[in-house]
């Protein structure tokens, strides 16, 4: 046997391997959507967010993987959240860092609002930057491969959207920039409008509008802003897996807050790009609706059964992958009503 082809059939297996793994990651974000839906338009986000927890930490202890989480919900204290550094899986199996939301717009979700996921990311142990609690906020600014190198997060909006524009060979005034609704933010969306481009905004969570920078139709060229800090890690693991760009900033107004970030080395004028967010060989990228959004269709119900609509994204070595799933679950074959021929 060859060295070529040998070198292929292990190029095969492993790819097969992360197929798995992946298919794995992807049931875990599926049913967690299901349980945060289940309680979905209830005006409790705390109850649908404990839902998805529950669901998302009992599936991956289930599986045969010694997996940490580096991105999560807060420190040890705040459990029964999924908390950082919390360890995951039957501690058999591949070392795993992995970042969770297992709800991405609990508000949304407490509302029956739009674009609520349930969201992870996954690399080899190591592969994704651990996030300290006291970073809640990131300045951020998301690109589709067109235009990730055209960018500097330091740079006046205006030289930024005037680079995005030249790169996807647009007029400004044709940009729609996403852009999270928050005080914060204010500046910036008058900057943005003042150069004519559109501004769109986000009531809740810019992780999938993120994602949606590298989607061909979305019609969004670009998500900036001031969003949260572990949506940033997740962004840069879907991004990565689609060859688009962001950076981004440690943000804070808290003095206090500041100090700690810095004495953690996490200073305001830190960079951090897609590959200093998430910077392994392996990337999994799983992310299923709970409520309907631009990108991705949430939970549906019928007699029987439940559909969802997930975004499941893999890469490794410079291999990758990205599709739509439209799954069904048969909750009960019994009350299903099929079409007569």
């Amino acid at each position: 046997m060859t060295k070529e082809i040998t070198e292929h059939i292990e190029v095969v297996e492993k790819l097969s391997y992360i197929k798995v793994l992946t298919e794995k990651f992807n049931q875990t974000t599926q049913i967690a959507a299901i349980a945060a839906y289940e309680k979905s338009g209830l005006g409790n986000k705390e109850d649908a967010d404990q839902a998805a927890v529950d669901v998302m930490r009992r599936l991956l202890n289930g599986m045969d993987i010694c997996g940490i989480i580096e991105v999560g919900e807060g420190v040890k204290d705040k459990a029964p959240m999924l908390y950082i550094g919390e360890l995951v899986g039957s501690g058999k199996g591949p070392g795993l860092s992995i970042a969770v939301d297992p709800v991405e717009g609990t508000t949304a979700t407490a509302k029956l609002m739009s674009d609520a996921v349930s969201v992870l990311a996954v690399s080899e142990r190591g592969g994704i930057l651990r996030l300290p609690p006291e970073l809640i906020y990131m300045d951020k600014i998301i690109t589709g491969p067109q235009a990730k190198n055209s960018v500097d997060i330091n740079a006046p909006a205006a030289k930024n959207l005037k680079n995005i524009a030249e790169a996807l060979g647009k007029k400004i005034s044709d940009l729609r920039i996403k852009v999270l609704d928050r005080p914060r933010n204010e500046k910036l969306i008058r900057d943005i409008r003042e150069t004519g481009a559109k501004v769109a905004s986000i009531d809740y969570g810019d992780l999938m509008p993120g994602i949606g920078t590298c989607i061909q139709g979305s019609d969004i060229h670009a998500v900036m802003g001031i969003g949260g800090a572990p949506e940033a890690v997740l962004i840069a693991a879907g991004v990565r897996c689609l060859n688009g760009g962001i950076q981004a900033k440690p943000w804070t107004d808290n003095k206090d807050t500041k100090k700690i970030l810095e004495e953690k080395g996490f200073f305001l004028d830190n960079v951090y790009t897609e590959k200093g967010l998430v910077f392994g060989n392996l990337i999994i990228f799983c992310s299923t609706g709970i409520t309907k959004g631009e990108i991705l269709d949430g939970v549906r119900t019928f007699k029987g059964g439940i559909r969802t609509h997930s975004l499941v994204l893999a890469a490794h070595n410079g291999y990758s992958s990205a599709k739509f799933i439209d799954d069904t679950v048969i909750t009960n074959v019994n009350e299903i009503e099929f079409r007569k021929q």
